[in-house]
């Protein structure tokens, strides 16, 4: 796994930039017909951002999702080795995932997206992709945090099945 040095000196502007830009273009929330592949580049350009500073946001950005990395993880690798950015942003946008606000979100985005399913769909998502989010992390901080709220999240699931058993509304 990636070891980041605390003394490398960091491109702030890119990464302060991915890290607010890196859900435009998401595929969860684009709407149809729109062209998201070059969304973020598109949207710095016309708020006359230089190219470069574009287009290297564009790459981080693009590189940021579980999905992208699980499906080609030496892309990110690769990527990291040339914008090592990507990796603060990519953590950060994992330690959003997981914890109390996590959970909140995972339940929030189900009730949006997942009308009439039962609550309990939401512990699938934990046992597909959250919990294996901490193994995934980059920097040592980012280790460090996701431990304790990948706990946060065990130990939610554990609680919710238990009361869960208690009401045909959750568990269903």
């Amino acid at each position: 796994m990636l070891t980041l040095y605390p003394t490398f000196r960091y491109d702030t502007s890119p990464l302060f930039l991915a890290a607010l830009l890196h859900d435009v273009g998401d595929h969860k929330y684009a709407k149809a017909g729109e062209d998201v592949e070059n969304m973020v580049s598109t949207l710095l350009l016309e708020r006359g951002a230089s190219y470069e500073l574009a287009m290297k946001v564009q790459i981080i950005v693009k590189h940021v999702g579980y999905t992208n990395e699980t499906k080609d993880p030496q892309s990110v690798i690769d990527v990291i080795a040339i914008y090592p950015e990507l990796a603060i942003v990519q953590d950060a946008d994992r330690l959003d995932a997981i914890g109390a606000v996590g959970v909140a979100r995972c339940f929030a985005f189900g009730g949006a997206k997942k009308h009439g399913k039962p609550m309990a769909t939401a512990l699938e998502h934990f046992e597909d992709k959250l919990v294996k989010l901490p193994d995934m992390m980059k920097t040592e901080s980012g280790k460090e945090m996701a431990r304790e709220r990948k706990r946060v999240l065990v130990e939610f699931a554990k609680h919710f099945k238990e009361e869960a058993k208690l009401s045909f509304v959750f568990a269903e």
